[in-house]
C-alpha cells in the first residue's frame, strides 16, 4: 500500500499543511480601527461603499493581468462579494430626504447630519437639542434660524451621498 501523506487526524498533519499550503490569516495584532486608520492614510479619507466596490473590481482586474491569475478563487470571491454588496445597497438604501421641521423637533438627543448650504465646510453630524421660538439648537452650541430651514441649512437622518449632496 502506498502512503499518500498523513490523514487529517494524524499528528503532524496541520504542521505539514501550513508548510505546503499558503495560509490566509488575519493579523491578530491589527484591530479594525487600525486598519481603518491605515486606509485613511492611503486614501486620505473614508471610502464610500461605491468606491470600495470600484476598488475591488479594479484591483481584481489588475491582479488577473499582472499575476496571470485568471481562475483565482479569491479574486472570484471578492468580485462576487462586491456584486452582492452592490445588490444589497440598491435594495436596502431608503431615500434620504431632508427631515421636515416637525420631524426635526421630535429628534431631541438624536444625531442628525446638518448640511450647511451657506458654508458647506460646516456640514457635520450634530446632536439635536431642541427648538426655540426662532432657532433650532444643537448640543455643540450651534443654532440655526428656523425661517432659513431649507434655504441655508437642512437636516438629514443619514449623511447624504451621491445625488443627495447637490439636491
Amino acid at each position: 500500500m502506498i502512503s499518500r501523506g498523513r490523514a487529517k487526524w494524524e499528528p503532524g498533519y496541520a504542521a505539514r499543511q501550513e508548510k505546503t499550503q499558503p495560509q490566509i490569516k488575519d493579523k491578530p495584532d491589527v484591530v479594525p480601527e487600525e486598519r481603518r486608520e491605515k486606509l485613511m492614510q492611503v486614501f486620505g479619507r473614508e471610502l464610500t461603499t461605491d468606491e470600495i466596490i470600484r476598488f475591488v473590481r479594479d484591483f481584481a482586474a489588475q491582479t488577473r493581468r499582472h499575476k496571470d491569475c485568471h481562475d483565482c478563487l479569491y479574486i472570484d470571491m471578492a468580485l462576487e462579494l462586491a456584486d452582492e454588496v452592490e445588490r444589497l445597497n440598491r435594495r436596502a438604501a431608503p431615500e434620504n430626504k431632508p427631515l421636515t421641521l416637525d420631524e426635526l423637533r421630535g429628534m431631541d438627543g438624536e444625531p442628525v447630519w446638518v448640511k450647511n448650504n451657506a458654508h458647506p465646510e460646516y456640514s457635520e453630524w450634530k446632536i439635536c437639542n431642541g427648538a426655540g421660538e426662532s432657532h433650532y439648537y444643537f448640543s455643540n452650541g450651534a443654532a440655526y434660524e428656523l425661517n432659513h430651514y431649507g434655504k441655508t441649512w437642512l437636516a438629514y437622518a443619514r449623511r447624504p451621498g451621491g445625488s443627495e449632496i447637490n439636491g
